[in-house]
């Protein structure tokens, strides 16, 4: 058995596994960002994805929307695609992602090392900090709130992405690092610190597959901000554990930041439901039987 995982590794994987016989070939697709770009650099890799498609033997998809597009464009068999329980390519480690003694009192260090009050209202973002993440769209509409809130910040838990198609345009660059109320950690180690000194976690990306960080920022007990994208959509129990809006709108993310920077309770509540969401659907312990479970039955077909 051969199992691959990412654009590259996929289809590199799925061409050696055939020529080498291998019988079961399963490829996990994680996220489709192929249809996303212009023609000159999309059709040469929307060509590629689809060959390692038709390689594999069986195909998972890490969830149930990014699935429903795969099938509905034709670009996969009901058949052949799975999805895992509820998805995810790894789960959430609920013993290092949650809120104890320890990261209590290690998120108030991130506080002070950013100056950040008591009573002040954290705003946090985690992952690759690029426009595709939806960073211009955050960063609007924090300005806006920015003016009629001087305590609210936001810490963009990441660091800024280099590649040329994905690096930010020079004042978005700028603004991050010179705003006296936006604070860019770079790389971290100790994820789950900055998300307990965090009140909202907001996750504006124009395309997904199931994103890690809502399911880590619902495992820290925050309320989830999202755009209504695939994957994103899966991750969120919209109304219970966040709220999905529409991507690119910034006045309806600013509606749903309001909302919750005026109900304190509110944002305990949904902080809440999404901790037992991600305890009842996505435990890593649970993600990884189901995939243990998936080699034993692929094997034992014939």
């Amino acid at each position: 058995m051969v199992h691959t995982h990412t654009s590259k590794g996929g289809f590199l994987g799925m061409i050696a596994s055939f020529a080498s016989n291998i019988k079961h070939r399963i490829h996990t697709v994680a996220g489709w960002s192929a249809d996303s770009r212009g023609k000159i650099t999309g059709m040469p890799i929307l060509a590629s994805e689809l060959m390692t498609l038709k390689i594999a033997t069986r195909v998972i998809v890490n969830s149930d929307s990014l699935r429903k597009y795969l099938v509905e464009s034709g670009y996969i068999s009901n058949a052949k695609s799975h999805v895992l329980g509820k998805g995810s390519s790894n789960g959430v480690d609920l013993e290092y992602y949650k809120v104890d003694s320890s990261t209590s009192l290690n998120s108030l260090q991130v506080r002070n090392k950013y100056g950040i009050l008591k009573n002040d209202i954290v705003f946090a973002f985690i992952g690759r900090v690029m426009l595709e993440k939806g960073i211009k769209e955050l960063l609007d509409a924090f300005l806006y709130l920015n003016n009629i809130y001087n305590n609210v910040h936001l810490l963009v838990i990441g660091a800024l992405e280099n590649e040329s198609r994905k690096r930010l345009p020079i004042e978005f660059f700028s603004l991050i690092h010179n705003h006296s109320h936006i604070h860019l950690t770079g790389w971290v180690e100790n994820v789950p610190y900055y998300l307990a000194a965090a009140d909202i976690l907001i996750h504006p990306s124009y395309h997904e597959g199931m994103p890690n960080a809502l399911l880590q920022g619902a495992a820290m007990e925050l309320p989830c901000l999202a755009s209504d994208v695939r994957g994103n959509k899966d991750a969120i129990i919209h109304g219970v554990t966040g709220y999905l809006y529409q991507p690119r709108n910034v006045k309806e993310l600013i509606d749903l930041l309001i909302t919750l920077i005026e109900n304190p309770s509110l944002r305990l509540a949904l902080g809440k439901e999404g901790r037992q969401f991600v305890e009842r659907e996505f435990d890593k312990n649970v993600v990884c039987k189901n995939l243990l479970d998936f080699y034993y039955e692929t094997i034992a077909q014939k």
